[in-house]
């Protein structure tokens, strides 16, 4: 439920900080963003962890980056200044879950490996 409920809120609160109604006209763009939201949280889910950091870290990271694209937009719409999309910014939001799956997943790990040995 994170990568829907992430996806849902920046489109909530996108709206709301223009003051528009909410676009929800592309669900299949909704699907595909929810699904790409969810990696990191899937990968520990695969592995059946339990320890609340990996989760959290996964959180702060995924919230953190939806935030600052969130603030980004916001910014870009209110004020626009013909650069267009922001491109590093949409390649770093493709390639992100793959990102942060990796750092959660070192995480559990290392924690998993320092409850065996210690």
């Amino acid at each position: 439920m994170i990568g829907p409920l992430v996806v849902i809120a920046d489109k909530l609160l996108f709206a709301h900080l223009l003051e528009r109604s909410a676009d929800f006209s592309e669900p299949m763009v909704l699907v595909i963003n929810a699904a790409l939201v969810s990696v990191p949280f899937l990968l520990l889910a695969y592995r059946g962890s339990k320890r609340f950091i990996p989760w959290l870290a996964g959180m702060s990271l995924t919230l953190w980056l939806w935030w600052h694209a969130l603030q980004k937009g916001v910014a870009y719409q209110r004020a626009p200044d013909g650069s267009g999309v922001d491109m590093a910014l949409a390649l770093l939001m493709l390639v992100s879950p793959a990102i942060i799956g990796v750092i959660c997943v070192a995480i559990d790990e290392a924690l998993r490996r320092r409850t065996i040995d210690g």
